[in-house]
């Protein structure tokens, strides 16, 4: 998502996000622990936009 779509969201919607995030990470962490990650570029996309939603 781009800054101008997200700031477009309410409240409830980028909770929802963030949950969704949270799952993702705790998803992705149990695949690397089993070697199963088949694209990894998209844990680091997870990781940041999550921290950027926290940030803001």
């Amino acid at each position: 998502m781009k800054k101008q779509e997200i700031k477009k969201l309410s409240k409830d919607e980028i909770l929802k996000n963030i949950d969704k995030l949270k799952k993702d990470l705790f998803n992705f962490r149990f695949q690397k622990i089993n070697s199963q990650i088949t694209n990894p570029a998209k844990m680091i996309y997870i990781c940041y936009f999550y921290i950027w939603n926290i940030s803001n």
